[in-house]
């Protein structure tokens, strides 16, 4: 079990802080694009010690589209074709960069929830399979960073208090009511 405090290398998708402090745990499932019930057995919430670089992470679009739609909807965004899409790519990419900071609410946070992801090795069972787990958010910004160019977090929160425990960090909030 990973403890409050503890500081672990992470990849995978992440969001900014802003997008859902103060949420209970079935509005946070929701904002992000995880099935109703996913964060049910607890869920380990982390902010990045460190920003990921530029060639650490990928576009993912918003939570409205799940990881594994990116392409279908987004296009090949993380691929460009030539030197022009690759320019305009890293633009892209130093603009996102441009919003993240190591503190308040532009943290980059990373949900990690006890009930793990199912798999299935039929790839037309996985795609349906993977709609299920992962229906459409309400369109935060994500990103991916790389399982490769992981960076150090630290976990700020543990919350078992499903589905009405509010995520309540430990900088860049305070509750008004």
């Amino acid at each position: 079990m990973v403890f409050v405090g503890k500081q672990i290398e992470m990849s995978g998708f992440v969001t900014l802080q802003r997008f859902v402090q103060g949420r209970t745990l079935s509005e946070i499932e929701n904002i992000l694009g995880f099935r109703k019930g996913k964060f049910a057995k607890g869920v380990m919430v982390s902010a990045a010690l460190e920003l990921p670089e530029i060639d650490g992470f990928e576009l993912a679009g918003y939570s409205q589209v799940a990881g594994h739609r990116t392409e279908e909807e987004y296009g090949n965004i993380n691929s460009p074709a030539d030197q022009s899409e690759a320019d305009a790519y890293a633009k892209e990419k130093q603009l996102a960069m441009a919003t993240w900071s190591l503190y308040g609410t532009s943290r980059l946070i990373k949900f990690s929830a006890d009930i793990g992801h199912m798999s299935q090795p039929n790839a037309a069972i996985t795609r349906t399979l993977n709609d299920y787990q992962y229906p459409p958010g309400r369109g935060v910004p994500q990103w991916n960073i790389l399982r490769e160019k992981a960076v150090p977090f630290k976990v700020i929160a543990r919350l078992e208090g499903y589905p009405d425990e509010r995520f309540e960090p430990d900088q860049g909030y305070k509750r008004l009511f």
